[in-house]
Order: C-alpha cells, then structure tokens, then sequence
C-alpha cells in the first residue's frame, strides 16, 4: 500500500513537474530559475530510481501487476526526466548566451 501510494504521488510530479518552463525562453534566464530546474531534474532522477526500486521489490514479492505498474510509472519517469534533463541543457546555453551579450555590451560602453 505505501509503494503505490508513492507510485501515486510520483506519478503526478512526472506529469506535472514541467508546467511553466516554456515561459522561461521567452524571457531572461536567472540562476534561480536554472537552479529550479536542476532541482526538478534531480527529483525525476529520483523517482526513476525509486520506481526502479518498487518494480524489483513487486518483483520479488511475485507480484507481477504491481511490478508492472512500477514498470511504466518508471518509463514515464525516465522520459520526465530525459525532458527535464534537455531543457536544463538548453537553458544554461541560453543563460550563457545571455551573459555574452551583456557582457559584450557593458564592454563597449
């Protein structure tokens, strides 16, 4: 029951975790805002690992739809934090990007 319970709430972070991220490339990147999305990052990691963990315990517990629940649970997980992990990359060659051009223009006034 608390496997599932957590399967449950996991869940929810993995669909909900990237709500509000693609208003981040229409404005200027901060360092809290990629520090808030590393955190996400580093939670679907987590509950990838942790669904990892609930599959092999139903697993072992010969409890092959709960383990197959865990399974995709842990896919949806995976692709989360897969997502996740690409738009941290491309914020932070953004975030640079932005420093460049301010700092080339502090540069020449």
């Amino acid at each position: 029951m608390r496997n599932r319970i957590m399967a449950v709430l996991l869940g929810a972070l993995v669909m909900f975790s990237s709500w509000g991220l693609p208003a981040m490339a229409q404005t200027r990147l901060t360092s809290d805002q990629l520090d808030e999305l590393a955190a996400k990052v580093q939670t679907q990691r987590n509950a990838y690992w942790r669904f990892q963990e609930a599959e092999q315990e139903a697993q072992a517990d010969q409890s092959p739809e709960r383990a197959a629940l865990y399974h995709e649970a842990k896919i949806k997980a995976y692709e989360a934090y897969m997502d996740l992990s690409a738009q941290l990359e491309k914020a932070k060659l953004e975030y640079r990007e932005q420093h460049k051009q301010q700092d080339s223009l502090e540069i020449t006034r």
